[in-house]
C-alpha cells in the first residue's frame, strides 16, 4: 500500500487502515483534555473545534465506514459524559443547535457524507471543471436521475460505480426525500448538512426535535444561551431545562439510589429542582434580596418572583431587554452559588450559611461588571451596563447591591 497525504491507498483494504489511525488520533487528542474541568458547552467546542477537523480530509476522499463512525462516536460520547457514566439525555439532543435545546455537536456520519456529495454538486455546478468527467462517467447512472440534462446515452457510463459514489447517491436521495424534488436546483450547497444530518435522524427512528424537554417553549432555550452567561452558567441552566441536574431526588427516580432528600441540615424535603433553587430555607435570603433588587432597578413593584424564572428565565418583569438580560445573568449567578455550596456540603461536608452565600452572589457580580468595565470598550460596556443598574462615580462604574 501507499500513503498519500495521510490516506492509504492499494490493496488489502486501505481504507480499513486510515480509519484506524484515524481513530487512535483522536482518541489521543481527547485524552489531553480529559483531565482539564470542561462544562459541557466547553466539550462540545473542544470537540468540534479541535477533533472533528482530523477527519474532514480523508471524509473527502473515503467513505466512512459503520464501524469507524459507532467507534467515533462512542469516543467523543465518553468524552463529553465521562468513562463510565451515564448519558443524561440522548444523543441526539446534542446534535441539535442552542436555540431548539442542544448543544451544537457536530454530527460526524451526515458531516463526512456532506463533504462527499459537496464535490460531486460543485462539478454539476461548474462542468468546465477538469474533475467533472469523470463525476459524469462514475455516476452517470446514479446521479443522471438528479441532474437529466447534464448526461446524455452518447457518453460512456461506469457500469459497476464505486462505494463513494453509491454513497453519494444514497445521500441525495435522502436529501430530496426530505426537502423536495427540486431542493438541488433551488438550494446552495453549503446548506444541506441540515436536510442530511434530518434525513439519517429519522431513518434511525430519532427525529432531531426528541422528547417533551427538547419541545418546551423556545424562550427557555433563549435565556439558557443568554450572551451574558459564561460557560458554567450555560452549563447549569442547560442541565435544569433539561431536568437532568443530578440532584438526591434525581438519582433516586433515575437510578434508585439514595433517599432523594434535602441533604441540608434539618430539612427533609425532597430534593426536587424548585426545592433546591426556590423553597429550601437556606436559599430564601438572597432570593428575597433578588426580589428586592428587582424591584429597584425596575420600578415593577407588582412582579412575584416564582419558580418559572428561577429555574427557566421565564415570567420575567416588564422592563427593556438590556435589564432582562442583566437580571438573568444575576438570577443565573444565584442558581450558581446555591449550586456550588450543595455541591461542598454533598462532598465535602462545608455547610454555607445563608449570609455567606448572598455575599458571595454579590462579589461575583460585581467581580464580573468590573472585568466588563476593564475589558470591553466603553460604548460596549455603556449598552451592556447601564443606570440605575450601575452609577459613575470618579468615571469609575460601580454597583449599588445592598
Amino acid at each position: 500500500m501507499m500513503r498519500i497525504n495521510g490516506i492509504w491507498f492499494g490493496y488489502n483494504n486501505p481504507d480499513l487502515v486510515t480509519w484506524k489511525e484515524k481513530v487512535s488520533l483522536v482518541q489521543d487528542k481527547l485524552q489531553n483534555f480529559t483531565k482539564r474541568r470542561i462544562t459541557l458547552h466547553g466539550k462540545v467546542i473542544v470537540v468540534n473545534t479541535f477533533i472533528t477537523p482530523i477527519l474532514w480530509y480523508p471524509g473527502t476522499v473515503i467513505v466512512l465506514s459503520d464501524w469507524a463512525s459507532v467507534r467515533l462516536q462512542r469516543i467523543i460520547f465518553e468524552f463529553i459524559w465521562g468513562e463510565g457514566k451515564p448519558h443524561l439525555v440522548k444523543r441526539n439532543i446534542l446534535f441539535n443547535p442552542p436555540s431548539c435545546g442542544g448543544l451544537g455537536l457536530v454530527h460526524l456520519p451526515a458531516k463526512l457524507r456532506y463533504l462527499l456529495l459537496k464535490g460531486v454538486i460543485t462539478a454539476f455546478e461548474n462542468p468546465s471543471l477538469p474533475f467533472a468527467c469523470f463525476v459524469r462517467y462514475w455516476g452517470g447512472f446514479l446521479f443522471r436521475s438528479y441532474w437529466p440534462d447534464s448526461f446524455s446515452n452518447n457518453r460512456p457510463k461506469a457500469s459497476n460505480p464505486t462505494v463513494v459514489y453509491s454513497q453519494i447517491s444514497d445521500s441525495l436521495g435522502r436529501i430530496k426525500g426530505v426537502g423536495g424534488p427540486t431542493i438541488l436546483h433551488h438550494v446552495a450547497a453549503s446548506t444541506l448538512y441540515p436536510f442530511l444530518l434530518r434525513s439519517l435522524l429519522h431513518a434511525t427512528g430519532s427525529p432531531v426535535s426528541i422528547g417533551s424537554r427538547a419541545a418546551m417553549p423556545p424562550e427557555i432555550w433563549q435565556s439558557a444561551c443568554c450572551h451574558l452567561f459564561d460557560s458554567r452558567h450555560k452549563d447549569l441552566a442547560w442541565r435544569i431545562a433539561h431536568g437532568v441536574l443530578v440532584t438526591n431526588h434525581f438519582r433516586l427516580s433515575r437510578w434508585s439510589l439514595g433517599n432523594g432528600q434535602c441533604p441540608r441540615r434539618f430539612c427533609r424535603y425532597p430534593e426536587t429542582l424548585i426545592h433546591l433553587f426556590l423553597k429550601c430555607s437556606s436559599v430564601g435570603l438572597v432570593w428575597e434580596w433578588f426580589h428586592t433588587f428587582v424591584v429597584r432597578v425596575t420600578g415593577c413593584t407588582q412582579w412575584m418572583l416564582c419558580h418559572k424564572f428561577v429555574l427557566y428565565g421565564l415570567s420575567s418583569p416588564v422592563c427593556l431587554a438590556w435589564l432582562r438580560d442583566v437580571l438573568l445573568l444575576v438570577s443565573a449567578t444565584i442558581r450558581s452559588c446555591v449550586w456550588r455550596s450543595r455541591c461542598r456540603l454533598v462532598f465535602e461536608g462545608d455547610e454555607t450559611s445563608a449570609e455567606s452565600m448572598l455575599a458571595s452572589v454579590k462579589n461575583e457580580i460585581r467581580t464580573r461588571m468590573e472585568a466588563d468595565s476593564t475589558r470591553l470598550p466603553f460604548a460596549v460596556f455603556g449598552r451592556r451596563w447601564r443606570r440605575p443598574v450601575v452609577y459613575y462615580r470618579d468615571g469609575v462604574p460601580r454597583m449599588k447591591l445592598t
